[in-house]
């Protein structure tokens, strides 16, 4: 009972420094990056490219769709418009951690009564810094995650094409969840995969039909720009720009296309057996699946070379397959991991303005989730006659 107390003193303590930092230290506006998206969309429809001016963390950079989902709450003026968009962010997050849970409890074929402290894995994500972040700025993630839960959902639930949509809706929303059609393609769900792509074509198309289609085209030609460049900024905790601003810190100022690289052909070395682990799996199903899944949610973040605080909510469903786990030890990881990405506004502001704790969270999680250990050794239960 007292660690679980000094446990969500210390998270909610961080959270609202978190907060704080956000508001007073570094002064950003409330809803500055909905902002963003109400110029993108008036630019186009004004018939401009929402996409320029191309500046890193000041300009649009998502699919047009995400365009089409904002029309649905422009209508109502800017400020009633943030409020519902926030408001609806809240909302979606909480659906996510409820079905983050459920697809935990349904993997183990348990109910919550067999689980371990679940209702404070709960509140704590309720007060998760990126999820408050998300909604502070008015940013598009909960939108994006609360899709990628409902594909696992739909998934486990072995329905392809609803999977598929709900994997298209998170492509069109942030691109980068991309990489989980290579998860389905590696357990050979083909359903799933066609699914996803004839959904990202008719997803595509109402942008197109709605703002013309050459939005399409101003976004396609930005792709590439996304992908490859550094994006050097301190706000970007990617593992790259992380790396890079700590050797300039240490005295470092040559080339960097050496760690350039090594963290790329990292990445696709674990992105290796990430795929031979879900391919080995694929006729697997409960938490081995899952397990899997998450993996490759780690690799949509770890992977991605541009990586905002607040993409950190991305973490839901490995975070909650480690908080729900039986085994203490697993447990206590995942809340680490948590409370990990909690602090590091805190770590910004006294120790090095650099997201190392981020990384380093980042980086566990998809260590473990591709170490993870078989399920624990259930005891006979001597009321069942000895038997399980």
């Amino acid at each position: 009972m007292l660690v679980t107390a000094a446990f969500l003193t210390l998270a909610v303590g961080l959270a609202v420094h978190s907060v704080y930092w956000l508001a007073t230290l570094t002064g950003h506006p409330i809803g500055e990056d909905f902002d963003i998206y109400e110029r993108a969309l008036a630019a186009t429809r004004d018939g401009a490219n929402p996409y320029l001016p191309y500046a890193i963390g000041r300009s649009f950079v998502n699919h047009p769709f995400a365009l089409s989902l904002l029309s649905c709450f422009s209508w109502m003026g800017p400020a009633l418009a943030l409020l519902a968009w926030m408001a609806a962010s809240a909302v979606v997050w909480l659906a996510s951690t409820a079905l983050a849970f459920a697809l935990a409890f349904k993997a183990r074929d348990s109910g919550p009564g067999v689980l371990f402290q679940q209702e404070i894995a709960l509140a704590s994500l309720a007060i998760f810094a990126p999820f408050l972040e998300t909604v502070y700025l008015g940013q598009i993630n909960a939108f994006a995650v609360v899709a990628i839960c409902l594909c696992f959902f739909f998934s486990a639930q072995h329905r392809p094409s609803m999977a598929g949509l709900f994997l298209a809706l998170a492509i069109v929303l942030k691109t980068s969840p991309i990489l989980l059609l290579l998860y389905f393609l590696c357990r050979g769900e083909r359903r799933v995969v066609g699914s996803t792509i004839a959904a990202i074509l008719a997803l595509s198309a109402i942008p197109a039909l709605q703002f013309g289609p050459q939005v399409l085209t101003d976004f396609l030609t930005l792709l590439p720009r996304l992908g490859w460049e550094t994006h050097l900024s301190p706000y970007n905790e990617s593992l790259l720009s992380v790396l890079i601003q700590m050797g300039q810190r240490l005295g470092w100022h040559g080339s960097w296309k050496l760690l350039l690289m090594l963290v790329r052909g990292g990445l696709a070395a674990v992105t290796v057996v990430a795929c031979w682990r879900a391919f080995a799996g694929r006729r697997a199903s409960g938490v081995k699946s899952l397990v899997n899944g998450g993996a490759f949610i780690m690799l949509v973040v770890v992977s991605s070379p541009l990586l905002w605080y607040h993409h950190s909510v991305f973490l839901l469903v490995p975070l909650v397959l480690l908080l729900t786990d039986p085994r203490p030890l697993l447990r206590g990881m995942g809340a680490g991991a948590a409370l990990v990405v909690q602090a590091e506004r805190l770590f910004e502001q006294v120790v090095v303005p650099v997201g190392i704790p981020v990384v380093a969270a980042h980086l566990l999680l998809l260590t473990l989730l591709l170490a993870w250990p078989g399920p624990p050794t259930l005891r006979p239960s001597p009321d069942r006659g000895g038997r399980p």
